[in-house]
């Protein structure tokens, strides 16, 4: 029931790109330039020399590719941010006589029309970095993300252009297809998945109260059903228990419903906190719902349990796909003579190599 949704984004930010009038002009035009600062290396040595003279940050154009994921936000995000120093480059007399002929560039209802793209794709660019993490757990956060994008950030507006207007409705009717199967009927596993999430356990994201009331009942069954594994597999007794007795912890709750009605009264975690760093831009970080968790492990020891059980649900397949990159650096030319086992051990070793202890060393 659970497919990759970084996919599902991208394949959905596709069909937005591929509507034919003067998006897909301005696209192509701007792909032109790109290339032309990419493939030629005096090009690009002029474009960075602009850069540093108007102050902006020397980076090199990207280039759209269909099968990376966000290419095309970031071909057009990098290009508009070196807008002045691309203008003066593509005038400068040292691009006149190169082997490649000098794009146009855009003139300014094209770079107007850049800006509004750059606004559409921008949010599903930033989701899909998020439901790519490894460390924080991100399926109580996927359906109130799509539902917010499709009635609220891509819902074609009347101040919108009538590109963008088309821009937006075909990216929301697929990516309305291609989530039908999570929006139309809550399957059990999210059902408790959003209900165990701190950040999303009240269901506000729904608008509906009638809705709203029937898929958090709905959570709370599927959450009760699980009562016997719960119990099944909760530990035994603690080392502070074995000695002390029931006076080393806190009153534990009976049963999963005593714990249930009390975590419902808690406050709903924010999504996520803003860091202000001094001459950056600010940082937007997702809030941890383990960490929330760990420090409710001894309040809420059976609904703890189950929470690390239905939030490590995948809801990409970005972390495989990582694992699959960093074998090949492993195994390369070099190294082909390395044994399969040698070779997983090596590959454990480089993705789990942050959970381990920084190792101490002794002076003799």
């Amino acid at each position: 029931w659970m497919q990759c949704n970084a996919h599902i984004l991208n394949s959905s930010a596709r069909v937005g790109l591929s509507i034919i009038g003067p998006t897909t002009e301005v696209l192509k035009k701007v792909k032109r330039i790109a290339k032309f600062f990419r493939k030629n290396l005096k090009a690009a040595l002029v474009l960075v020399r602009e850069q540093e003279r108007l102050g902006l940050k020397t980076k090199m154009m990207k280039v759209d590719n269909k099968i990376i994921w966000n290419s095309a936000f970031k071909m057009c995000k990098r290009l508009f941010d070196s807008r002045d120093a691309i203008q003066d480059a593509l005038v400068s007399r040292d691009t006149l006589n190169l082997s490649r002929p000098r794009p146009p560039t855009l003139d300014e209802t094209e770079w107007l029309i850049l800006s509004d793209i750059i606004k559409v794709y921008r949010p599903m660019y930033q989701l899909t970095k998020w439901l790519s993490m490894e460390k924080i757990p991100s399926i109580g956060l996927l359906l109130p993300a799509i539902l917010n994008l499709v009635n609220q950030i891509l819902a074609a507006q009347p101040s919108d252009r009538a590109e963008i207007q088309l821009m937006k409705t075909a990216i929301c009717q697929d990516l309305n297809s291609r989530t039908q199967h999570l929006t139309s009927n809550l399957v059990p596993e999210l059902a408790i998945s959003l209900l165990l999430d701190p950040r999303a356990k009240d269901f506000s994201f729904i608008t509906q109260s009638e809705l709203r009331n029937t898929w958090f009942m709905q959570a709370c069954s599927h959450v009760l059903f699980q009562e016997e594994w719960v119990k099944k597999n909760t530990g035994g007794i603690s080392a502070l228990e074995e000695v002390f007795g029931s006076f080393a912890t806190a009153t534990v709750s009976s049963s999963l419903s005593e714990e249930l009605g009390r975590y419902a009264s808690e406050p709903r975690m924010n999504v996520g906190h803003v860091e202000h760093r001094p001459g950056k831009k600010p940082k937007y970080t997702l809030n941890n719902p383990l960490w929330w968790w760990k420090g409710k492990e001894s309040t809420y020891p059976l609904l703890a349990r189950l929470a690390r059980k239905y939030l490590c649900i995948a809801v990409s397949a970005v972390p495989s796909h990582r694992i699959f990159s960093k074998s090949s650096w492993i195994r390369n030319k070099k190294k082909c003579s390395l044994s399969d086992e040698t070779i997983s051990n090596l590959v454990f070793l480089a993705h789990n190599q942050y959970h381990q202890p920084p190792i101490c060393v002794l002076d003799k």
